[in-house]
């Protein structure tokens, strides 16, 4: 239900970037994205932390550099899923996955957003 109220649009088939549209304004951690294009790649980090950088698309700008976790999932389908919250929050992206393939890269919230998240709503 999130993933069509962002209304997330997909192109792209490089192996280590997508560009993916988004309608509406979407969150990862500590940053906040307007509706528009932008270009998710993947970048190692270091040995068993990935991260994922957001480039802007006209102009071409890094917006954010975002801790990951590998994810994996048993079918392919969307390249970005959505956190499920109970709160009225912007929608947050969960993980991307390369292609809308089964390996993908899943974005680390912090405990404070996490439980805002999961807070009843007022």
């Amino acid at each position: 239900m999130l993933a069509g109220a962002a209304g997330a649009q997909t192109s792209g088939s490089g192996q280590r970037s997508n560009s993916v549209t988004f309608n509406s304004t979407v969150q990862l951690p500590d940053l906040t994205l307007a509706a528009g294009t932008y270009t998710f790649e993947y970048v190692r980090a270091q040995v068993e932390i990935g991260a994922v950088e957001v480039w802007s698309v006209t102009p071409k700008k890094l917006i954010g550099r975002l801790s990951t976790a590998p994810a994996t999932r048993s079918a392919a389908g969307q390249m970005v899923t959505f956190r499920q919250t109970v709160t009225k929050t912007v929608p947050a992206i969960d993980a991307w996955y390369m292609n809308g393939g089964t390996a993908g890269y899943q974005f680390i919230y912090s405990r404070a957003q996490l439980q805002a998240f999961d807070a009843p709503l007022p």
